[in-house]
């Protein structure tokens, strides 16, 4: 570990991590069976008897039927493992003005218990004080292997464990079959590389006087599609976005370089002079409306939305895998959106928090929660549930796309890192400055960034 990279990792006394003033309990973290006072020491008081614990849990993806699952069925089940000595309550808070809430929560030492954090999150829940680190808790379950490694991968920075998964949405390339048909293509041979995604594009793209008649395929449209993409891309062709202790950035690279003048070949293919993008990237309704003839980032509510909105165009459709780069390593992958559940550092009692998280994420909730939302669930043992099988689409995703997850990408400050970025990479795309000019001008924001990110907040053992 080099000077920089140590001076990033603060370190907190575990009291002053752990502040609290309520009762806090400890408890063993076995998938389904927990003793109060077995799990890792806390350094914390153990409630006293006939009194109840209470937790709290803020999700932004929540509404009245999932608190009452939750009420019901979780905290039920979750109650009944402490004796009733431990409960739940439940609060759906809007994800937008979500992280402003957090922030002044902090500020108030009023953090709910467990908190939902969302993609690419584990960065600023590392340096912001929402989070703690969960690795003395997970490493006891015997089940930890079952969570696609993916979506565990999503939580960790700094060598640490931020949350347990609950939510993610893989992407597979989805394509109408008819388009390629039309075309003279094999509708059975789908675009594997990223050589091939393009040609294909070219050939079905549907464009008249300006108007769109059917884009031969999604590309990113605004800053934030052009950063996300860039990752992506960018990993199958074997580079790397920054060192792994997020202090040096790694991509204004030759492999960088290919990344970025793929996607604005891509752009200007589907979007030549004259022809306006569509709104917001488009993916719905568009494509359920086959506007758009192939989405090489269609998450697992993609063809939820396609037998939402046209349901007799279902047979249609055609799933194949995530693009690889034709002259890069072979991997596969694409996008892919991982939510977690963080527990506080005030929680009043993490164990039992981290507990609620593993259970929450077990497969038969894990399944309803997913169902609920459209998402695709992150255990793999879910691919024998009757959801899975009775379902025209979510075995295809834990098959062919929940492997094939993104490294993502965790910095602190990663989101507004991707605006400035972002904004570079839309304006090559655009023609007003060139690739190598835009991947410069990223990696100066981003170098700055990293020198100037906020320290982790780990707590001392």
């Amino acid at each position: 570990m080099n000077e920089q990279t140590t001076r990033s990792f603060a370190k907190l006394s575990r009291r002053d991590f752990l502040r609290t003033s309520a009762v806090v309990a400890s408890g063993a973290l076995l998938a389904g069976c927990i003793m109060p006072g077995t799990g890792p020491d806390t350094g914390a008081a153990v409630a006293p008897a006939g009194e109840t614990t209470e937790l709290t849990l803020w999700m932004f993806s929540m509404n009245p039927e999932l608190i009452d699952y939750i009420n019901d069925e979780v905290n039920t089940e979750f109650q009944d493992a402490h004796s009733g000595s431990v409960t739940l309550l439940p609060e759906h808070v809007p994800y937008d003005g979500y992280r402003q809430k957090l922030t002044t929560s902090i500020a108030g030492d009023a953090l709910p218990d467990i908190h939902e954090a969302g993609t690419q999150a584990a960065g600023r829940v590392a340096t912001s004080g929402e989070g703690i680190p969960l690795d003395d808790y997970i490493e006891a379950w015997d089940d930890l292997d079952d969570y696609f490694e993916a979506n565990i991968r999503g939580t960790q920075i700094a060598g640490y464990t931020w949350g347990v998964p609950i939510m993610s949405q893989p992407s597979l390339t989805l394509y109408w079959k008819s388009a390629l048909e039309d075309a003279g293509l094999d509708p059975e041979s789908p675009p594997t590389n990223d050589v091939e995604y393009l040609e294909i594009a070219s050939q079905i793209q549907n464009v008249e006087d300006g108007r769109i008649i059917q884009l031969g395929g999604w590309a990113p449209t605004n800053w934030k599609g052009f950063f996300q993409a860039f990752e992506v891309q960018l990993q199958r062709l074997g580079g790397e976005m920054a060192d792994e202790s997020y202090t040096e950035v790694r991509f204004n690279t030759p492999e960088g370089e290919a990344a970025l003048g793929w996607i604005v070949d891509l752009f200007q293919t589907l979007y030549p002079e004259g022809v306006a993008r569509l709104p917001e990237e488009a993916p719905i309704p568009h494509f359920a409306n086959r506007n758009i003839a192939m989405h090489m980032r269609a998450h697992g509510n993609g063809p939820r939305d396609v037998l939402k909105y046209n349901p007799d165009f279902f047979e249609d459709l055609g799933f194949a895998f995530p693009l690889e780069a034709k002259d890069g390593t072979g991997r596969k992958n694409s996008i892919s959106w991982r939510n977690f559940l963080s527990v506080s550092p005030t929680s009043v009692d993490p164990a039992a928090a981290t507990e609620f998280c593993h259970l929450f994420s077990n497969p038969t909730h894990n399944v309803f929660y997913s169902q609920w939302g459209g998402y695709i669930p992150v255990r793999k043992s879910v691919i024998e549930s009757s959801f899975v099988k009775e379902s025209e689409f979510v075995g295809k995703y834990l098959e062919m796309a929940a492997p094939h997850g993104y490294d993502v990408i965790n910095p602190p400050g990663y989101f507004e890192l991707r605006q400035g970025g972002g904004n570079f990479f839309e304006e090559a795309a655009l023609g007003k400055i060139g690739v190598a000019e835009a991947l410069q001008q990223c990696a100066d924001v981003w170098q700055e960034g990293l020198n100037n990110a906020p320290s982790y907040k780990i707590p001392e053992a």
